[in-house]
């Protein structure tokens, strides 16, 4: 049995290691040819996937900073390796590479309003609880990655309240501007 891998040739993927690896593992070894992605067609698409989704959460929430590109595109990743589709029929990526289903009873919506808890350790008798930021990602199963304005931070936590209702109405008053109601000539064709 012979097995391909095709790579970009830029040089990351084509060193002493890597082909340790791969000639170990009976992999022969195939570099694309310098700047023509299109010779690695899977990596291409699924990075591109990754772009759109992280551009869609971005342009859905305003107020999202095009800095955070990076956390949005992780957290496209996130999401897609245990939703997504895989090569095996109802399989997520995450399944085939743990074994084991995974846990989505935690995920929320992007760009929300987030409460993260502050800890009675770091915060004075007069202090607020809690700060006011915007989900952008996850730690694990179990924690979230909330940036806050105030001193354009990133934090981890797992003590978060989310406040999903005004995303959802938004949506609701979006569906209701570009839906034509039922009156009119087109929803009477249909």
């Amino acid at each position: 049995l012979v097995q391909f891998s095709s790579f970009l040739s830029l040089g990351e993927f084509d060193n002493k290691k890597i082909r340790s690896v791969l000639q170990k593992e009976g992999v022969r070894q195939r570099l694309t040819m310098p700047y023509t992605t299109q010779q690695n067609g899977c990596s291409e698409r699924e990075n591109r996937t990754l772009v759109d989704a992280a551009r869609a959460m971005r342009l859905a929430h305003k107020e999202l900073p095009q800095a955070l590109w990076a956390e949005l595109i992780n957290t496209a990743a996130y999401i897609l390796n245990r939703t997504g589709p895989s090569s095996i029929e109802g399989k997520s990526p995450y399944e085939l590479w743990f074994s084991k289903k995974p846990r989505i009873n935690h995920l929320r919506i992007i760009g929300s309003t987030a409460y993260i808890h502050t800890p009675m350790q770091k915060r004075r008798k007069f202090d607020t609880k809690a700060k006011k930021g915007i989900l952008v990602g996850y730690e694990g199963d179990d924690g979230y990655r909330i940036f806050v304005r105030q001193g354009n931070k990133m934090h981890r936590s797992r003590d978060v309240i989310f406040d999903e209702k005004a995303i959802k109405s938004n949506v609701n008053v979006l569906q209701e501007q570009n839906c034509p109601d039922n009156n009119s000539s087109v929803g009477n064709e249909i």
